[in-house]
C-alpha cells in the first residue's frame, strides 16, 4: 500500500529536497511565489500542471527565458517552505472527519518516518503484513513477522507494541476527531472494516485504541 504514495525529489546543484505527496499533488499556483511567477506560468503553458510535474533537476528551469540562477534558487527555497507549511497545517486543522482520516493516512504511509513524530518504519511493515494476513483469513506468527525483517519474535512484538503506543499518543495529539471516535468504540469487530484505500490505516487505528480478540 505504501507504494501508492509518491514523493517528488527536487535537486538544485548540491541541494536536494523530498516534497511530500501533499504538495506534489497540488496544482502549481504562481501567486505563491513573489519571484519566478512568470517562469511558473510558462511551465504551466507547457503542460507542467502540478508540483510533481516539475523537473526533478530544477537547473533545467534555467533554459526558460527570465529564469536566472537567483530566480531558480528562490523557487527551490520557496517550494520547501510551502511543503513544510502544508505538512504542519495538515496536523493542526483538518476541517472534517474525512480530511482528518486523509491526513492520518498521509502520516502513516507517507511521512511516518518524519512527521509529526518518528515511527519505526519496521512497525509499518509489520502492520502491513498482519493486515494482509488478516485479509487472507490467516494468523501470521510473531516468529514469521520477525523473520521478514530480520529480528526475533520478541523484538517483533516490542516493535508492534511501541508503534501502537506512539500511534495512539500522536493520534490523540494531532488527530483529535479520530482519537475521540476510536476511544469511544468498545466492542470492535474486524469484519466491520470497510475495505477501501483507508482499510490499512483503519486497521492500525483499531489495533492502537482497542483490545481486539484478533491481533
Amino acid at each position: 500500500m505504501t507504494k501508492e504514495v509518491n514523493y517528488k525529489i527536487i535537486i538544485l546543484n548540491d541541494k536536494s529536497y523530498e516534497i511530500s505527496p501533499i504538495l506534489a499533488s497540488q496544482k502549481i499556483d504562481p501567486t505563491d511565489f513573489k519571484r519566478g511567477s512568470k517562469v511558473l506560468k510558462k511551465l504551466i503553458n507547457l503542460g507542467v500542471i502540478t508540483y510533481k510535474d516539475l523537473p526533478s533537476n530544477l537547473n533545467k528551469l534555467l533554459k526558460i527565458d527570465g529564469a536566472g540562477e537567483k530566480v531558480v534558487s528562490y523557487i527551490f527555497d520557496r517550494l520547501i517552505i510551502l511543503d513544510k507549511n502544508l505538512i504542519r497545517n495538515s496536523y493542526t486543522y483538518h476541517g472534517s472527519n474525512y480530511k482528518e482520516l486523509e491526513a492520518f493516512r498521509n502520516w502513516i504511509v507517507a511521512r511516518a518516518h518524519l512527521e509529526p513524530s518518528k515511527l519505526d518504519t519496521r512497525y509499518i511493515q509489520l502492520e502491513e503484513l498482519k493486515f494482509l494476513s488478516y485479509l487472507q483469513d490467516e494468523d501470521i506468527s510473531l516468529k514469521s513477522l520477525g523473520q521478514t525483517i530480520g529480528v526475533s519474535s520478541e523484538q517483533a512484538r516490542q516493535i508492534l507494541i511501541k508503534g501502537r503506543i506512539k500511534v495512539k499518543l500522536n493520534t490523540i495529539k494531532f488527530f483529535p476527531r479520530l482519537a475521540d471516535k476510536f476511544q469511544r468504540l468498545s466492542e470492535i469487530r474486524m469484519g466491520n472494516i470497510e475495505f477501501c484505500k483507508d482499510s490499512l490505516v483503519i486497521y492500525i487505528l483499531y489495533l492502537s485504541f482497542n483490545n481486539l480478540s484478533r491481533k
